[in-house]
């Protein structure tokens, strides 16, 4: 009669664990996204006023690939991205130059609603490089961040998600290499807003 009474109450213990781990894990999911876009070079430094031979300077639009990796519940995630972009120098210069982008940041997405299809803000911070095609290599690094909005379709364990996201770079004179200051020049601090309009595969597990 114990060992009934036993078993009974080994079994019910088992049954309510399960009913509160299965939640908890089925509540919580992980998502790696491949994504490909296009990049929207900044503009804005066209109305810096410059020193030197360029009388305009910004970046090219170029091709965005990358990957993130989220973690979250119902309306809320963390995600890390690394991507890199290639562009081109657009200055007033003889010939151009190349420049390459590479970020990796971490942040949060804030659901609106949740569900298959479900509209996303995004915010977040990280480490923006920029590799110069200059006379060799040189390269800038400087902490950033970013903005954004996009979309998640849901399709089982595979889906598709767009973002629209600014990337925001300080850029600081006197932590650039001299001879790309002189080339494009520039004579001040600048803030340089490159967009991101990509698409993703998704995959979760």
């Amino acid at each position: 009669m114990g060992f009934a009474v036993r078993a009974r109450s080994g079994v019910l213990g088992m049954l309510v664990l399960a009913a509160v781990l299965v939640p908890a894990q089925s509540a919580f999911g992980q998502e790696l996204a491949l994504t490909v876009g296009r990049f929207l070079g900044d503009d804005v430094l066209d109305s810096v006023p410059l020193v030197g031979p360029s009388e305009e300077i910004g970046f090219a639009d170029g091709m965005f690939y990358g990957a993130r990796f989220s973690i979250g519940a119902l309306i809320a995630e963390f995600e890390g991205t690394l991507a890199t972009v290639g562009s081109k120098v657009l200055a007033d210069t003889e010939g151009e130059f190349s420049a390459r982008f590479t970020y990796a940041e971490a942040g949060a997405i804030l659901k609106i609603f949740p569900g298959p299809i479900a509209p996303f803000v995004a915010g977040g911070i990280g480490y923006h490089r920029i590799g110069w095609g200059i006379d060799g290599a040189a390269s800038y690094g400087r902490m950033g961040y970013y903005l954004g909005a996009g979309l998640k379709i849901g399709l089982g364990k595979i889906g598709v998600r767009g973002d629209l996201r600014d990337h925001i770079t300080p850029i600081k004179l006197d932590a650039l290499d001299p001879a790309v200051a002189e080339a494009i020049g520039l004579d001040q601090d600048v803030t340089v807003h490159n967009f991101e309009l990509s698409a993703a595969l998704v995959f979760s597990f």
